[in-house]
């Protein structure tokens, strides 16, 4: 069986545009019955099958997803890393807690905005030259950031920091468009997303234990060392994937930047056959700058990261208020603050993987009815399959649990209720927004999977400057209507935004039915 992407689009008349940019079409990869009037050339060409999709192996691209996730971690925990020093922070550059969340709130919107030109660059000239340049950049920012005596500067290389390491997270995804094939991309994107985010939901209790024993500078120091051992493991072992220069991992790629020295050893020289069919078609132009943002001005796609982009806004702000409040309100110490980032941090972890198991198995299961329903009918007079819709089935469900809990949390913290239910709420908030975020990563490069860094870069525009704009009020939130109305008001946009993503979804399926 294989999986084709169709553009709506390119059919559409001027002036109109389709309801959603592209839609997943299946098709019989088998023997197919040709009507007695069709020629015998037609014939032959139904039969013809099309190259295997990649020659890498399952544990190959299951090793090379890990790598992948292990690389783009280095953007979500310099983030996160980052809350419990707030407070040392503040008064070693005798600052308020108020002008110190500039920091924070510079890198978020750093981090939604600069992927958008890197992204372009892996998309069109490759994906490792792109990599092994945001982490060399990111170690060297990391390591001026260890040195660094006024606020200005701080918030400068902070800016720089976003910068450099965030373009890793959609790249990561772009790499998996070039190596995974529709029924296994909802799997792969949960591991690089569930990595991604255990940075993340984790990232403040390994901060928390740095700063107790080496203060905030060591926080920079480590990592500096780990974007510069994992910059050291790429330049060796990190391949190019692009499938303009390497097609199925068959074509051995021209340029010195894309080559990886793995590619000499015999296991792999084996392989590249140069076939010179597989490979892409390449089209550099400066117009696809602004490919992500021609992604996102399509409505439909908007209106689908949205509510994950809230989501993730939402848990952004619980994270920063947990350090906060557990350290002012329960007299907690840096350490005991740290522990209670556990929670969140298997949250994260477990929305991601589990999720993605379930939208892959989901998505063969709807792709195998319907086969099932359509077998007698020929490929191309058969309605268009929606995987959209199939990676999306649990939506109601997981943003059910997420208002339920975000609720729990902000009132409980207001009401000074027992610890346990709080970190209980920063579980089931952190497994439910992931496993939304992943859903919405894997649909993404569904839909463009030659483009597959654009895409997500979009995604990650959304949320991260929501993120940024959440996190910049939040202070201001808390202290006008406490942490329960805070939170009330980020339920609110979310139920209206899950409205729309509702009703996006129903027309989608009216459209596909008929």
């Amino acid at each position: 069986m294989s999986v084709k992407i169709v553009n709506t689009e390119a059919h559409s008349s001027d002036g109109e545009r389709s309801n959603s940019n592209e839609d997943l079409v299946s098709e019989n990869g088998g023997k197919k019955r040709c009507p007695d009037d069709m020629s015998k050339q037609q014939s032959i060409e139904e039969h013809k099958e099309e190259p295997i999709f990649t020659v890498l192996t399952r544990g190959e691209r299951r090793l090379l997803v890990s790598f992948l996730g292990l690389c783009s971690i280095w953007s979500p925990i310099s983030n996160s890393v980052y809350f419990p020093a707030l407070s040392e922070l503040s008064r070693d550059f005798k600052v308020s807690s108020s002008t110190m969340n500039v920091s924070l709130v510079s890198y978020l919107v750093l981090q939604g905005t600069a992927p958008t030109v890197l992204a372009f660059f892996s998309d069109n000239y490759g994906r490792r030259p792109a990599v092994l340049w945001c982490l060399i950049a990111y170690s060297g920012v990391c390591v001026a950031l260890n040195q660094i005596n006024v606020f200005w500067g701080l918030v400068v290389l902070r800016c720089l920091q976003a910068a450099a390491v965030a373009p890793l997270v959609p790249i990561a995804f772009g790499m998996l468009g070039d190596i995974c094939i529709p029924e296994e991309r909802g799997r792969y994107v949960g591991l690089v997303s569930g990595i991604q985010l255990v940075g993340q939901g984790m990232g403040s209790l390994i901060g928390s234990g740095i700063i107790e024993r080496f203060g905030w500078r060591g926080v920079f120091a480590f990592l500096a060392i780990g974007g510069g051992s994992t910059f050291a493991i790429a330049i060796f072992a990190l391949p190019e994937t692009n499938r303009r220069f390497v097609g199925n991992f068959t074509v051995a790629p021209r340029r010195f930047l894309n080559k990886s020295p793995i590619i000499l050893l015999p296991h792999f020289r084996k392989r590249l056959t140069e076939d010179q069919g597989t490979l892409a078609t390449r089209n550099p132009s400066v117009k696809n700058l602004i490919a992500p943002f021609k992604i996102l001005s399509n409505a439909n796609v908007f209106f689908l990261i949205l509510p994950s982009g809230l989501q993730y806004a939402i848990w952004t702000m619980m994270l920063t208020t947990l350090a906060t409040s557990l350290e002012s309100n329960y007299d907690y110490t840096i350490i005991q603050v740290g522990l209670c980032y556990i929670a969140p941090g298997v949250g994260t972890f477990m929305g991601s993987i589990l999720i993605g198991r379930f939208i892959d198995w989901n998505y063969r299961r709807k792709l195998a009815s319907y086969n099932a329903q359509f077998a007698d009918v020929p490929a191309d007079t058969r309605p268009n399959f929606d995987g959209v819709a199939a990676r999306l089935q649990f939506f109601n469900v997981s943003t059910i649990l997420n208002i339920g809990f975000t609720a729990l949390f902000g009132w409980g913290l207001e009401k000074h209720i027992s610890v346990a239910p709080v970190l209980v709420a920063s579980f089931m908030m952190s497994l439910s927004a992931m496993a939304l975020m992943s859903a919405i990563s894997t649909v993404l490069v569904d839909l463009y999977p030659e483009k597959g860094s654009a895409s997500t870069s979009c995604m990650n525009f959304v949320r991260c400057l929501l993120a940024a704009a959440g996190s910049g009020a939040l202070q201001s939130m808390i202290e006008t209507i406490g942490e329960g109305g805070c939170f009330t008001v980020m339920i609110g946009l979310l139920i209206l935004s899950s409205i729309v993503f509702i009703v996006i979804l129903e027309l989608r399926k009216k459209k596909a039915r008929r």
